[in-house]
């Protein structure tokens, strides 16, 4: 199984390094973000050692790829926040028929009638 993480790697890094692991303890590998240690703390786009590019279009285009090449999408959302991007990578999924999975159910109304709320071990074997 494969996956890619979505969610803000601003607000939530920590949670979201955690599902990382949790996913890596059930055989799904992560395909982004493949790094997780920022080297710009607090800016408003994250970027992580180890990346091969600094340009956002690029490291987004590779997130995009990462999701195209996934089983599902898991978006990790402390108190249900989806932010722009991550609602941008959810309607990719969609469009590509992509399962859309979450740590918890959106805020956004429309968001919970495409996205289920399933933790990461929930996640490692839904079909």
């Amino acid at each position: 199984m494969k996956t890619t993480i979505s969610g803000s790697f601003r607000k939530h890094l920590k949670e979201i390094t955690q599902v990382i692991e949790e996913f890596e303890k059930y055989e799904v590998k992560v395909l982004s973000p493949a790094h997780t240690s920022p080297k710009n703390p607090g800016d408003e786009f994250v970027l992580f050692d180890g990346e091969t590019t600094e340009d956002p279009k690029e490291l987004e285009e590779l997130h995009l790829k990462g999701i195209k090449n996934s089983d599902f999408l898991y978006v990790v959302n402390p108190g249900g926040y989806i932010g722009n991007s991550a609602t941008m990578e959810i309607g990719y999924a969609l469009a590509l028929n992509i399962p859309i999975y979450a740590l918890e159910e959106p805020e956004e109304f429309i968001l919970k009638l495409f996205v289920k709320k399933l933790s990461p071990k929930e996640a490692s074997t839904a079909k």
